[in-house]
């Protein structure tokens, strides 16, 4: 506690010379200097603060939508799989095709 009390005095002590000191380039207090860096510093933080709920809130909403992106994408998957069995005896009839024409294209050179 002694160390707490002899660190806010002189802490104190420092703030109000400080508030007296002027900045030789503006010509202006360095409390208004302070004063501008504070007020920045606290706007920065509300932001942030803004920003980590609307992030939260989103977090939230991708949370609540994943099911059904999971179901949607294993319908999607299903679908695919499906199209892929459809599909196979038509491409061993377009290779046949081919393998004829490539023949027939030899037979001609």
């Amino acid at each position: 506690m002694k160390y707490f009390a002899s660190g806010f005095g002189v802490g104190t002590v420092l703030g109000v010379m400080s508030s007296f000191l002027y900045d030789p380039e503006t010509n202006q207090k360095v409390k208004d200097d302070v004063k501008a860096w504070v007020i920045g510093v606290k706007d920065d933080s509300v932001e942030l603060a803004t920003d980590i709920q609307q992030t939260k809130a989103n977090v939230a909403t991708l949370k609540a939508q994943l099911p059904q992106a999971l179901r949607t994408l294993s319908s999607l998957e299903k679908r695919i799989r499906k199209y892929e069995t459809a599909i196979q005896p038509n491409l061993k009839n377009i290779k046949k095709d081919l393998t004829q024409i490539n023949q027939t294209i030899e037979e001609f050179k």
